[in-house]
């Protein structure tokens, strides 16, 4: 199963490359900050600490998908035994039957 949340926080880290390079872009092309160029690069400053945040953000859920799917930090565990599965099973599928005819 793949980790969506750690292939987010890479892109997002990517994004954020691209965004601090855009902060000095303006000065390289020589656009006069008062014809835009600040404009470019406080917005391309924003956005690249947003994406920062974004990257720091799913990089620690993606760690705790990693451990959850791993088995070495569950959240719970249960068992049951066959009679109550049987059970369970049996109320679902009435349950499951219900609703069905509802939407038929």
């Amino acid at each position: 199963m793949s980790n969506k949340n750690k292939t987010i926080s890479r892109y997002a880290w990517f994004v954020s490359l691209l965004f601090a390079v855009g902060i000095f872009v303006p000065g390289w092309l020589g656009i006069d900050g008062m014809n835009g160029g600040y404009a470019l690069s406080v917005f391309s400053g924003f956005f690249m600490i947003t994406a920062i945040i974004t990257a720091i953000m799913f990089g620690a859920l993606g760690k705790q998908q990693d451990n959850i799917l791993s088995g070495s930090k569950l959240l719970a565990r249960w068992s049951y035994t066959p009679d109550e599965w049987q059970a369970f099973t049996g109320d679902e599928i009435v349950r499951d039957a219900q609703g069905k005819k509802m939407l038929f």
